[in-house]
Order: structure tokens, then sequence, then C-alpha cells
């Protein structure tokens, strides 16, 4: 059962709603009258001065408990009920619900793992359906909200024929059989139910299994490890088909000092869509699963990662056994081979002396706050802390060499930026024990005399060339402040096993496709000839003319990336044609975005409003010379949203002098002015009234701002201790993987 179902029988078998009020198909106007007759009762317990501690006692906790079981209810509860026992002053642990579902048998065949949609339990009678075919499991004398015990309300509910009748009426609709959904004790879904806690020297402190789900098969297995240090990374590996048929895929650092405890869902969803992985591999992970859980996978491992947990240490090709039986979990082998328990125990012991942490996934924000507090899975990843205290990462400064020396703090250099400050990436470097140097550097020699001793460098505009890379001593990642990377020597970094990477450009899509629109827009409707005019003492809609309509023109696009694709959404609502070149996509998938393609002849040719949205590489320089801008109508209007020397500035000067083209508007020009050091407004496009130039602010917001700084500064976190980076670009190419190991 999914986990907000899970939450509503919970609340009804505690005794805090009222008897059948849990999951109420919403058409039914049955759930107004029970939300009315919720209200009244409220006002009768506070007259009676009845509250939720007179109500929650442990016996109340126990029956919510043996429910759980029947139903086979999601695994977030046992992070969310023995915290709310805490505050009923009532001590819940994860070792009841193994202790309770051991003897209860699941009952309910509901979705996620069963047949039934969760309003078919409510037509076959609900929570007080199960619990009259449990009744010899449960605390009967337990008070309720109806001022009655338990035992007194499944009396009531057992002599009320009509309540059991309304219900049936709907099942009968469906030729659906009540104890089809809700099954007798003696024809359960699964024998016992569905928790497991295990434990070993993978989880001394527990982790949990939903165990109906998990193949018969698999309740005995033991195979070798893979390990993933995020989600992400065994996804790809599902996805890749790197996983084979024995694996247990290990995903860790997903706990909730570590990452907050995200649902594992989509790679435990992959696994259990596969009819061969299913049967035959696992998942182990300190990240958390929820009611739609499904398959061999195991979650809430205690301690987490971060903490130093024994998961932390698992290897490429452990052993991993899982025994659901025994409840156990445990690291039974090294590289493939089977060890005595306490060979392995020494081998941890000494991968624990080689061990320190990594930093947390987030460094601001709420997230930031929770993962610094929380308690353990064990005792429910609660803000009120109650479990262990996640270690901070060991400052650089306190690092000691395998020699005992200290060593000093590695460096972070940042070559260039014009953000004002470098207060996001200062925090993210020092609260990873790095030191962060901050540059101006206009010139390779700068650049040189900053960033030679530095483990990273990072760089928004600065050249960073093959002899600046040949000087870096001891770099292992160049970040860019972007999604382009031409300002790096990207071979070269590669020849001296240096790591390149970029931020995905979905970190700006929004602000240039937005951009691009505004120049379109702006010289459609001559909306800069205007504002001239006016300001000279002209009001006149001549001063503009010609204007054509937008409506059944046509927007062509240099390459189809997801900016461009954003671009035509946005066109398109101006009831613009969409046509796309981009020689590195299918047509068919042109086509199916709803653009045309096209060859780039006739792009140039065709179009009333050309964008550029293509890459700066050796073939798109100065693509759009004198020849290419004879080409165009003489009416078109070009845009360009990506790099300047795309566009040979003086032939484009020349084409909006003599008429070749109706207007230009460009975020950048050929000299990229960002780049030189006293830059002077001396190209003549400035005095030409037909173009409208914007300071390559395409990407610009101050939300994409923070989103670049942020992610560089992680990237570099990432490669410096040793986590994969999101975005490499020449990962692939580099002949030792050096940069993902940290110092």
């Amino acid at each position: 059962m999914g986990s907000a179902a899970t939450g509503q029988v919970l609340s009804e078998a505690l005794g805090l709603a009222l008897p059948g009020s849990a999951l109420v198909p919403e058409p039914l106007a049955k759930l107004l009258r029970y939300a009315r007759a919720a209200g009244k009762q409220v006002l009768r317990l506070l007259a009676d001065d009845v509250t939720p501690r007179q109500i929650l006692t442990l016996e109340a906790f126990e029956n919510a408990i043996v429910v759980h079981a029947a139903i086979g209810g999601s695994t977030n509860a046992l992070l969310h009920v023995p915290e709310i026992a805490r505050e009923a002053g009532v001590e819940v642990t994860i070792d009841d619900f193994d202790r309770i579902h051991r003897n209860v048998p699941v009952l309910a065949d509901v979705k996620t793992t069963g047949r039934y949609p969760a309003e078919y339990f409510w037509y076959a009678g609900g929570v007080p359906a199960l619990m009259l075919e449990l009744r010899d499991l449960l605390h009967l004398d337990c008070m309720t909200v109806t001022g009655k015990t338990l035992g007194e309300n499944l009396e009531e509910i057992e002599r009320d024929r009509f309540f059991m009748r309304e219900r049936l009426g709907y099942l009968r609709n469906v030729k659906i059989r009540r104890d089809e959904i809700i099954r007798p004790r003696d024809d359960p879904f699964a024998t016992d139910g569905g928790i497991a806690i295990l434990r070993g020297n993978i989880a001394p402190e527990g982790a949990m299994v939903k165990t109906f789900s998990v193949p018969d098969e698999m309740h005995v297995h033991t195979g070798p490890a893979r390990v993933f240090e995020a989600e992400a990374e065994a996804i790809d590996a599902l996805i890749e088909r790197r996983i084979t048929p024995g694996d247990v895929m290990v995903i860790r650092y997903e706990g909730p000092h570590a990452n907050g405890m995200p649902e594992m869902y989509f790679a435990a969803a992959i696994l259990a869509s596969d009819p061969v992985l299913n049967t035959t591999t696992a998942i182990v992970t300190d990240g958390r699963y929820s009611g739609a859980m499904r398959g061999p996978c195991i979650g809430h491992v205690a301690p987490e990662a971060l903490d130093g947990g024994p998961i932390s240490l698992v290897e490429e090709n452990d052993l991993i056994e899982l025994n659901v039986p025994e409840r156990r979990l445990a690291i039974v082998g090294i590289d493939g081979d089977p060890r005595p328990q306490d060979e392995v125990t020494e081998i941890l012991a000494r991968r624990r002396e080689r061990w320190s942490p990594r930093p947390r996934r987030h460094t601001r924000g709420i997230l930031s706050l929770y993962e610094q507090i929380a308690s353990t899975a064990s005792h429910g990843a609660s803000l009120l802390g109650n479990g262990a205290t996640p270690p901070s990462p060991e400052p650089a400064a306190a690092r000691v060499m395998g020699d005992g020396v200290a060593t000093t703090p590695e460096t972070v250099a940042i070559a260039d930026y014009d953000y004002g400050d470098v207060d996001i990436e200062r925090a993210i470097m020092e609260e990873a024990g790095f030191e962060l140097i901050a540059a101006q550097c206009k010139t390779e020699d700068e650049l040189i005399e900053v960033a030679h001793d530095a483990a990273a460098v990072v760089a928004q505009y600065a050249t960073i060339s093959a002899r600046v890379i040949a000087e870096l001593a001891d770099c292992r990642v160049i970040a860019r402040y972007g999604t382009g990377v031409d300002i790096v020597d990207v071979d070269a970094a590669t020849r001296h096993n240096i790591l390149v990477t970029n931020v995905p450009s979905d970190w700006c899509e929004s602000e240039v496709a937005d951009h691009a629109m505004a120049l379109l827009l702006a010289l459609a409707r001559k909306v800069n000839v205007y504002d001239r005019a006016t300001r000279g003492g002209t009001w006149q809609w001549q001063s503009g003319a010609p204007i054509h309509r937008l409506r059944g023109s046509v927007l062509g696009l240099l390459s189809f990336g997801s900016i461009a694709r954003a671009i035509a959404a946005r066109a398109a609502g101006f009831g613009m044609r969409i046509t796309a070149h981009d020689p590195f996509l299918p047509a068919e998938e042109i086509t199916a975005a709803r653009a045309e393609a096209v060859s780039f002849d006739e792009l140039v040719t065709e179009s009333d409003c050309l964008v550029i949205q293509a890459p700066l590489t050796a073939e798109t320089h100065h693509l759009f010379d004198e020849f290419q801008l004879r080409r165009m109508k003489p009416t078109a209007i070009l845009v360009n949203t990506a790099r300047g020397p795309i566009v040979d500035d003086r032939a484009l000067h020349r084409a909006l002098s003599e008429g070749w083209i109706a207007g230009a508007g460009l975020d950048d020009i050929e000299e990229e002015p960002a780049k030189v050091r006293d830059w002077r407004p001396d190209n003549p496009l400035f005095d030409l009234d037909n173009v409208v130039i914007t300071p390559h602010a395409a990407y610009y917001s101050e939300e994409a701002i923070a989103t670049v700084r942020h992610f560089a500064a992680e990237e570099v976190v990432r490669v410096l201790t040793g986590q994969r980076p999101v975005s490499p670009v020449n990962a692939d190419d580099l002949a030792d993987p050096r940069w993902s190991r940290p110092r």
C-alpha cells in the first residue's frame, strides 16, 4: 500500500480517526459526511478533555503495527510511527515492527505490491473489516476518538448490517468478491508481515526490507557488490545494462545526513521491471523507499555511509549476503571469494583507517539544516536528532599523510568571475575543507601565477590554454562556469590527466529562450526604432514602417538542443512556423518536436527570423559571413544568443547598412568584450539603428546565476573528495582516473 494510503489506515488503527473513515473514495458523498462527523466529534472530545496522549498508548501503537503488517504498508511508516510515538511519550522502535510483523499475515491484496486499488479496500470493509479478521492479535481495550474502546467499536460494526452492505454493493458492480481484496486468515496474501529488520556487519543498527514483495528465490542470496556513490550512478548502470544477474547494488551516501534520505524510487523501479534482475539481483542502500517499493530492495541501512557506517567500507566485488529468514545482511567475502568472518572484520578495520567522510550534498537551505541535525534512519531520521550525530568533514588543514605529517589545505583557484563576490563558492569550499583563492586573470601569466599549485581551477571567461595547463603542477579538475568549454584546451587537459567539467545547459534554458524571443520581438515590432524616434520628438507610427505580422512567418533555428526547443515552444505561441537545422540530430527527432527539419541552405534562405543557438567550433566560426548573409531574405531578422564569433561582425555591419537583412539581435559581438582587458565600444555595429545588442546577458537571472555558481563549486568538491562528477567533459578519455580519488 502506498505511503499516503498507509497514513490514513494507521490514523484509524491508532484510534485517531473515526471507524471506517480511512480511504473513502473521493467521489462519494460519504467523504463529506465523515468530515462533518469528525468536526462534531472534535468538539465533543474538547468538551470531555480527551487528548491524543490518552489515546496514543503503547498498545495503540502495537495495534497500528499489526494493521500495518496486514496491509503490507509503506516502509515510510518505519520513520514516522516511532517519531509519532516519541511525541506521545511512548517508545516504539524498528524492532517492534520486526517482532509484530513476524506474527501477522498480509491480508490486503492492494496496490502497489498487490492487485487492487486502495479504494477497493474501503469497499471491502476497510480498516474495521481488517481488524475483525485480526481481532485476536489486537489490544481491544484501547480508547479511540469515538469515546469507546476499539473492541466496542468493532462489536457495533459487526452488528451493523448496513455498514458492510452499503460498501459491498460497489464490489458487486465490478464482480469482485470481498475476500479477494481482504483475504481470510487461512488464505493470506503473504504468510508473515511485510517488514523485516536485518542486521550484520553492513547494518549494525539495522536495515529494512519489505519481505512479501521480494521474490522467494531472493530471500536468501549472496552476490558480488556493485558500489555506487549516488542513485543516479546506479540508474545509469541499470539503463546501460552494466548490472548482471546475481549482483548486489550498493547505493550509498543517500542517508539523512548525506542527502536528506531521498526515495530510491527509480533504481528500484527499473530493477523490479526487469524479469531477470528482479529475481536475481538486490539493492542495498542507506536511502529510503516508500509504499511503491517492489522487489529485492534493502533500505534504511544504519549507520549511513556519511556517519562512517560499514556500508561506506564496501568495495567492488565484496560478497554481500542477504538472508531474510535469519534477518542478516553482511559482507561474507572479499574480491569475490568467501572469507572467514574474523578475516572480513580485520579487512574492514584496515579500510576504516583509510576512510574519511565526504561533504554533505547540500550546503545551504532547509536540506542543509536537516542533514546536520537529523537522527539516523533507525531512529526515524528525525529533526529532534535523537540518533547518531554525523561527523563534520575533517578540515583540510587537519588532514595527515600516511607518515603522520600534517598537510596544508588544498586550494581552489577561481580564475575570473563577474558576480561581484565569491561568497557562495567560499562557503561550499570551506565547508568541504578547501582554501579558496579568487582572482581576475586577464592574461595567461596572471592565471599561471594564481593557479600554479591549485588542486582545482574554476573559470568564467579566462582562457585556460595548453601553456597554462602545462604549468598547473597539482590540478585535478578544471570547472567552467557555464556550458561551453571552448575557453579550455580540453585535449591538453586530457593529456595532463586533468578532468574538465561544465554546467549542463538547462541551468539557463528558460532565460536564454526568453532573451532570444525578447530580441526577436523587439526587432520585429521595431521597438528600438520607435523608442529612438519618440525620444527625438517624432510621434508617428510610420517611423517604424515597414512591420510585418509574425503569425505565419518562419522561425529558423540553427541547432535543436534544449534551449532551441524552448525557443521553438515560445515562438509557436505567436503562430510562427518552426524549422530547424541540426546536423547531429535525425530529422525524425526534430519532427517529433513539432518542427520541420531543413537543410542549412533552406534555413538561411527561407527563414524570416533565424536564431543561432549553436556552439562555437572551428566549423561554426564566422559561419555567417558575407556569402551567407547575402542569401538571407531582405526582410529577415538574425538573432544570435550563442557565441559572438559565429557571426562575422564586419560582414553583418555591411548587411545591415546595405539592406541585405532587416535587423539583428546580438547577445554578444565578435570580440567578446567580457574576455578583453580595457575593452572600448568602437564596433561600428553600435552606430546602427536596426541592431539590438546586449552584453552576453541572455543567461542572466538571479536564479540562474545562483544555480551555475553552486553547480560549478559543488562539482569541484565532488571531484576533489572522490565523488563522481555530474557533468564531466573528458572523463572517458583520461588515462589514469587519479582525479576520482581524494588526496
